[in-house]
């Protein structure tokens, strides 16, 4: 599959898109356990969910539960729930492979407190 990769200068866009294999990360990625997350849109009340896959402190690769279509509306920027930890982190897509995308934090982690339910932590963090 084709990835649409979003680098922030040209020529870095390009040695991505002639050598996909070329490793670009800056931090090592660890394959972990499997993390349930939920991709929460200001002013969206539905959110789409995902698996985190791999996981650095800089980034990670999510799968969405669903379709590619569902996985092309994810917008570029967004916040990302972990409802295992009751933690969210704001991302930024860096590239898209079918329902498969790369993230870069825009952040650290941030505890979802005072909440009873996933519900109201999306509810919490489409508020804010």
């Amino acid at each position: 599959m084709k990835r649409a990769y979003y680098t922030s200068t040209p020529s870095l866009r390009a040695e991505a898109r002639a050598n996909p294999t070329i490793e670009r990360r800056t931090t090592r990625r660890c394959p972990e356990q499997l993390i349930f997350g939920s991709i929460v849109v200001r002013g969206i009340r539905d959110s789409i969910s995902c698996a985190v896959r791999d996981r650095s402190s800089s980034g990670a690769r999510i799968e969405i539960d669903g379709t590619t279509a569902l996985a092309a509306k994810v917008p570029r920027v967004f916040r990302m729930l972990l409802t295992q930890t009751k933690t969210s982190i704001k991302c930024k897509v860096v590239w898209r492979d079918g329902r498969h995308l790369g993230l870069c934090f825009l952040g650290g982690e941030e505890r979802v407190d005072n909440v009873v339910s996933i519900s109201s932590m999306k509810s919490k963090l489409i508020e804010e």
